[in-house]
């Protein structure tokens, strides 16, 4: 277990620099943050929220949905502050520009690492399993990881920062898995299946929030401008549902 976990996460490191080190990536700004909303979308649908569920049943569900509440409320106060410290802003489309460009990446940052974390906790307590679930489940992590890691890397370059500060994110969230497998394999079974019930609803709900307001508001923006934009939310959606 300790050597898959090595290569997995020298995979998605690996996967995660390709959208930063290439130049031309800035260039498709649009497409991009519309490929990665629409695979957010359904990486949240079809996969977090079932997998909260089989963790923790109704209880989870509950904790993940008061983390989207509270994450909503905070981030609407947020923005109630910051649309008034800039009410002589410029005409309404250039608004919704700097609304997309300059939304805070740390929400986004911190759900989807924090669902990175638990995923290492429940690969490290996959050898409770029987051998023949465990590699199943190391098989589907690597398939699901691999996309994921580079659906995130896609994201964060949309947010047009620096090359480093685009790196040193993709690298913190990659390592939350070795992490999260490091501490499953210290702790006991039931203590590490009370952290992850905690902690993938909290993720799940936190990222949903992320998702709804910074991530599927601008994609409408982006849509209205042109409807053959939503070919590309479609697009991520679809590949994310497959693989």
């Amino acid at each position: 277990m300790i050597l898959e976990t090595i290569l997995l996460t020298f995979g998605m490191l690996i996967l995660a620099a390709i959208p930063v080190l290439t130049k031309k990536v800035v260039r498709y700004y649009g497409p991009l943050f519309l490929f990665g909303t629409g695979a957010l979308l359904s990486l949240c649908l079809f996969e977090l929220i079932p997998d909260v569920f089989k963790i923790g049943g109704s209880n989870a569900l509950t904790l993940a949905f008061g983390a989207w509440v509270l994450y909503s409320l905070v981030h609407l106060f947020h923005s109630h502050h910051h649309t008034v410290a800039h009410d002589h802003s410029t005409a309404h489309d250039h608004a919704r520009d700097h609304s997309v460009s300059h939304r805070s990446p740390y929400p986004f940052f911190i759900a989807i690492t924090v669902h990175c974390f638990s995923s290492g906790l429940f690969f490290g307590i996959s050898n409770f399993f029987s051998a023949e679930i465990s590699h199943a489940i190391f098989v589907a992590m690597v398939a699901h990881k691999a996309y994921e890691s580079m659906a995130v890397s896609t994201l964060l370059v949309t947010f047009r920062r620096s090359r480093f500060w685009t790196l040193s994110l993709i690298a913190a969230y990659v390592m939350s898995f070795p992490i999260g497998f490091v501490l499953a394999r210290i702790f006991n079974g039931e203590m590490t299946h009370f952290f992850l019930l905690i902690i993938s609803g909290v993720a799940v709900g936190s990222l949903l929030g992320c998702l709804c307001i910074d991530f599927l508001v601008p994609s409408y923006h982006f849509i209205r401008r042109s409807r053959r934009n939503a070919f590309w939310l479609l697009l991520g959606l679809l590949l994310t549902l497959i693989f």
